[in-house]
């Protein structure tokens, strides 16, 4: 499986650093998206997925979150 972020999220992290702000992820969020084929190349445009797709949102708790450095978050 591919990972990728999305070119709504490289702007947001762009805007984030650009303005000396953390990014701050706070949510994991698990969808059942029809016919997706993790075979093809990931699409970088699409958003998030539909409500009805969305089956489980996880709010990462405080304790959870850590820095490792600027290019990786635990």
């Amino acid at each position: 499986m591919a990972t990728a972020i999305t070119l709504a999220g490289e702007s947001l992290i762009a805007r984030k650093q650009a303005a000396g702000e953390p990014l701050v992820i706070d949510t994991f969020l698990l969808a059942l998206v029809p016919d997706l084929n993790p075979d093809l190349p990931v699409d970088r445009t699409e958003g998030k997925p539909d409500a009805g797709q969305m089956m489980h949102t996880y709010a990462i708790p405080e304790e959870f979150k850590g820095y490792v450095n600027p290019n990786q978050v635990v």
